[in-house]
């Protein structure tokens, strides 16, 4: 007797990875991301296309890149991120520029 394979069945629109979001705004649309635009572009390779290379400040601030995503999705970072930034920014960024962005 040949073994028969039965094909598997297609799944259930339920299932899976969610759609995207196309109301939800960028990470590249944060204020956050904005005032990091700004301050840290003297860094090589830290802004390409006008935008921060997450990479590259993971790099520099030691964080995870997860982690500078994260911040700039929710546009809140925390005070060790914070410390961070501007330690790397070359007196570019101050602690007054931080505080908007501080977890509470």
């Amino acid at each position: 007797m040949t073994p028969v394979q039965a094909l598997a069945k297609n799944r259930e629109s339920s299932l899976g990875r969610p759609p995207v979001d196309k109301n939800k705004a960028k990470f590249w649309e944060s204020k956050l991301h904005a005032l990091l635009v700004d301050r840290l572009n003297h860094i090589p390779n830290m802004v390409r296309g006008g935008r921060i290379n997450p990479t590259e400040l993971s790099r520099k601030t030691g964080k995870c890149r997860y982690t500078i995503y994260r911040w700039l999705n929710s546009d809140h970072i925390s005070a060790s991120g914070a410390a961070g930034l501007i330690q790397i920014s070359d007196g570019r960024l101050a602690q007054e520029d931080m505080i908007p962005f501080l977890f509470a």
